[in-house]
């Protein structure tokens, strides 16, 4: 042989144990095989693990005459080109085994990296390769061999129904499997054209025992399968088990671009070049092979695009912070497409934490997504926030939750990130008061406030600083329960008091804007006291309004409220962003 055998079998990548017996099939089913018995001998144990020592493939066809031997001998021979060999099949045997054994019905030889050994005459009646030395561990897994062996010759079934051909497979010379080409189902086709070039589909429709799977097919072979192209060249077939669907599509211009180790094909994922008018793309030929998938489902009561639509629809509503992550999904069961649009989402945040990735591609298009999303999430987190406090107030449980929302007990670090801060409930203006006052810091800070707290009160004491000479506005909440003996009076009296322990004692050289916040059992009464007391109001869904009042003296702003004011107004407030999210405001 007239070849760089070491280089030739070198530059041949992704070869798979598979794709050695599809080979081996091929050639016996090309020289006219209609009985192919595969033999796998596995004694070798490792840990428990049988592994390959040799495979021997046995068929009844024609053999290595003359003219298949001549072929054997020729480096990329023009033999049998018309049934799409390429001359280099041969070569992936030695990608995985170090020597081949050929017994034919009138040659043996043997086939290596150092080429082919001078045949002996023989009187064989069938033709067996033997596979020997493997290169690596080989394990075997007979059922899914035999999966994808029928996967893969589907296509050449199809084409050779006049005939019957038994593949049979063994383990140490026990049967494992028999496949027939006459156990083949039907196949409807259908022919469509993108640009000048001529498509055929064959496609079984609704068959459960068969796989949510396509097949790409030059000179009636199989190349590869659509789940195992790279992501951006694969067609996203729907995952639903009610509309599964087997198809194989062939082309000519798949047979003039198959790569030589036919296990792909040399296409772009997206037109490289527009002056290139002839060539195709994967995403050229997914568009126009969508059009027809999704004509079949719809002939058999299958709306995708409407499903899909609706689920697009029902997922934002469930989860709109996700909104970015629908847009390319097609899933049309909306639990999955929620799932590995979350899953997405997720690992686009992990990829931004690496610093490696910083000068990716994908960098920047990733932050876009990824900080429209975490804004929306956040926006999402705030009305679950609001729900549960509604369920709260139902079950008369809020007081110690909502102090607990705030701060919980038993906290060390007192300093809130977006997430936890919770101040928004009161105004968004407080987002920015990410810092709570412990004990300690009260007593350094406002020791005149510290001495002076009427215990069991829950005070809280929020702003963006702990430097008392950088402090401008703090947010003052009181958590006490509202009770009927408190009167508007009472509480205002005390909230004064606390503006003035803060700011008209000790070394504060500038008034502190104070926000109070104070919870009042609301009724007629109530809300007729604080009219007197000329208290404005900001109303909501509830029944009583919030009521607030400026103190200049003290520079204090009183806001009375109960709790049902306080989540209604906060509900009002997020409502808006959820809609938008929603895109409740599309159509305006």
């Amino acid at each position: 042989m007239k070849a760089n055998i070491k280089a030739i079998v070198a530059d041949l990548k992704n070869i798979k144990i598979d794709n050695i017996i599809f080979e081996a099939i091929t050639n016996s089913i090309q020289a006219k095989a209609t009985e192919i018995s595969i033999k796998f001998f596995a004694n070798t144990l490792i840990d428990g693990v049988s592994y390959i020592d040799n495979i021997e493939i046995v068929d009844n066809g024609d053999g290595f005459n003359d003219d298949n031997f001549e072929s054997f001998q020729n480096y990329k021979s023009d033999y049998k080109k018309d049934f799409g060999c390429k001359g280099v099949g041969r070569f992936l045997y030695l990608k995985l085994f170090t020597n081949i054994k050929i017994e034919s019905k009138n040659r043996e030889f043997s086939f290596s990296i150092n080429g082919i050994s001078e045949p002996k005459k023989a009187t064989n009646s069938k033709t067996k390769i033997t596979f020997l030395n493997p290169k690596q561990k080989i394990c075997i897994d007979y059922k899914k061999i035999a999966s994808n062996i029928k996967e893969h010759f589907l296509a050449y079934f199809q084409l050779m129904q006049d005939k019957d051909i038994k593949i049979s497979i063994y383990n140490n010379h026990m049967l494992q499997e028999i496949i027939a080409n006459n156990d083949v189902p039907k196949f409807e086709n259908i022919s469509f054209k993108v640009k000048n070039y001529y498509f055929v589909m064959s496609y079984i429709f609704g068959n459960t025992n068969l796989k949510n799977e396509g097949f790409y097919i030059a000179n009636n072979r199989v190349v590869v399968k659509n789940s195992e192209l790279e992501k951006d060249k694969k067609y996203n077939l729907p995952k639903d088990e009610a509309i599964k669907i087997f198809y194989i599509l062939q082309s000519g211009y798949f047979d003039k671009n198959v790569n030589d180790e036919r296990n792909g094909f040399r296409i772009y994922p997206k037109q490289e070049n527009v002056l290139e008018f002839g060539d195709l793309s994967w995403n050229t030929i997914h568009d126009e092979l969508d059009k027809q998938l999704k004509e079949i489902y719809k002939n058999n009561g299958y709306d995708i695009d409407k499903t899909i639509k609706e689920n697009r629809k029902q997922a934002i509503e469930n989860s709109p912070y996700l909104g970015v992550y629908f847009e390319n999904r097609y899933e049309l069961n909306l639990d999955e497409m929620i799932e590995k649009a979350q899953k997405d989402f997720n690992e686009d945040k992990e990829f931004l934490r690496n610093d490696n990735n910083k000068n990716h591609k994908d960098y920047e298009s990733k932050l876009s997504k990824v900080t429209q999303a975490e804004l929306a999430e956040y926006i999402f987190d705030r009305n679950k926030i609001i729900e549960e406090f509604k369920r709260h107030i139902k079950n008369k449980s809020i007081e110690e939750k909502i102090h607990n929302c705030f701060l919980p007990k038993k906290t060390i670090d007192n300093k809130q990130n977006y997430r936890t801060n919770r101040v928004w409930l009161f105004d968004d203006r407080f987002m920015s008061y990410d810092k709570i006052f412990s004990d300690i810091q009260i007593k350094d800070i406002f020791p005149t406030l510290s001495k002076n707290l009427a215990r069991p009160d829950i005070l809280s004491i929020i702003s963006n600083t702990y430097k008392k000479e950088k402090i401008t506005d703090i947010l003052l909440i009181e958590f006490k329960k509202p009770d009927n003996n408190i009167t508007p009076e009472i509480a205002e009296a005390q909230l004064l008091k606390y503006g003035r322990f803060i700011n008209l004692q000790g070394d504060i050289k500038n008034k502190i804007r104070i926000w109070a916040y104070a919870f009042l059992a609301f009724n007629d009464d109530i809300l007729d006291s604080l009219n007197d007391k000329s208290y404005n109001k900001i109303y909501s869904s509830s029944r009583y309004p919030i009521c607030y009042r400026y103190y200049e003296k003290v520079n204090v702003i009183i806001n009375f409220m109960d709790y049902n004011a306080m989540i209604c107004d906060a509900e009002n407030r997020n409502k808006l962003f959820l809609d938008i999210l929603k895109g409740k405001y599309l159509d305006d």
